[in-house]
């Protein structure tokens, strides 16, 4: 069973769209919004995440995938080649700074 998958797509923009894509999902209630945000470049890119219309609660998880190629994969020989770290995230307004 897939306990993060939300139905509904939300409109999205990104201010540089060339390395930085972004995908919105929300629930049907409205009350859980899931960002997937592909840093698309081989540097690590600052961005500012605006949530305007959804109420927070004050913290997120995030989940990172990092430190290696787009075109990696695990492998039987490597199998934590590409992990995900999670951590929590102080939310203060709408406006989200995150790199």
């Amino acid at each position: 069973m897939i306990t993060n998958w939300l139905p509904n797509v939300m409109g999205t923009r990104s201010s540089n769209e060339q390395l930085v894509d972004i995908t919105a999902k929300m629930d049907d209630a409205g009350d859980t919004l899931s960002l997937y945000i592909v840093n698309l470049s081989d540097k690590p890119q600052d961005a500012v995440i605006n949530i305007d219309n959804f109420k927070h609660k004050g913290k997120a998880t995030v989940w990172t995938i990092g430190d290696c190629d787009l075109n990696q994969a695990n492998t039987d020989e490597n199998m934590y080649n590409v992990v995900s770290k999670t951590y929590q995230k102080k939310m203060s307004d709408k406006d989200i700074k995150h790199t």
